[in-house]
Order: structure tokens, then sequence, then C-alpha cells
């Protein structure tokens, strides 16, 4: 799966397997996805017969999360040069991170991939969310 004209990002999902708290990428495929202001619809059906194909060859892998990569954000500095740097968590990546979710038998990784390369390097971010707690009551995840 190529990534759309003019798609900002690229997303997938992670597979493999987790022992304890520890979790082991093993494989991953793109799924298409289209995102347009707070709104997204990824391609559930073709994530659903890629996982089916994954699952054939291996059936150890599991959902284990998602990744996407990071967007570019332009920023100017004070003397009005451009300056690129890459965001990792987009507006509607809580979308995407639901979805996931319901994927997952236990809480998804997102994995970050900076593909600017900057410092010549692939870098790599992931994250696990936490619910929000006050006076002892979970308000949100």
């Amino acid at each position: 799966t190529r990534r759309a004209e003019g798609a900002g990002r690229v997303i997938g999902t992670l597979l493999g397997r987790r022992v304890g708290s520890t979790v082991e990428i093993t494989n991953c495929f793109a799924v298409p996805h289209a995102e347009r202001g707070d709104e997204v619809a990824i391609g559930k059906d073709f994530n659903r017969q890629m996982l089916a194909l994954h699952n054939r060859a291996d059936r150890r892998e599991v959902v284990v999360g998602w990744y996407g990569t990071a967007l570019p954000d332009d920023e100017e500095e004070a003397d009005g040069a451009a300056r690129r740097q890459h965001r990792s968590i987009a507006d509607t990546s809580s979308l995407i991170h639901e979805f996931y979710a319901g994927e997952c038998d236990e809480d998804p990784i997102h994995l970050v991939v900076d593909t600017g390369l900057d410092d010549d390097a692939v870098n790599l971010r992931s994250y696990v969310s936490t619910p929000v707690v006050v006076a002892g009551e979970a308000m949100a995840n």
C-alpha cells in the first residue's frame, strides 16, 4: 500500500508478542486511511484482511499497536528562516489509537517513525496511553 497523494502521514498495524510488560514487535503492515480536519477514516476491512493473511503465516503474532509517521511542522525562526520540525502526535492520533484499542487485547503501543532524517537517522518514539485520574476516579484515557 502506497501513501495516498497529498496524505500527510502513513499509519499501519504493529504485530508481535507481549510477555509481561515487554512488547516485541515482529512485523507490521501499512493501512490505508484518510484524515480531513478532525476526522479520520481507517481501512478497517483492509486491516482485517491483512491480519488474516499474517495469521495464516504465524498465529503467534497479535496486534500490539500501531505506527504513524511524524507530520512535518514548518516553523519560522525569529530571523524569518523556515525551520523543519516534525510533530509526533497529530490531532487525529487519539481517534486512530481508539480504533487500535479495540483491536488489541491490551493497551496498544503507538510507535512514531520520524522519517525527516534529522541527524542522519530515522528517529523512533513509542507511547502508551495512561488514564487521567482525578480524586481516584478515571476521567479519560
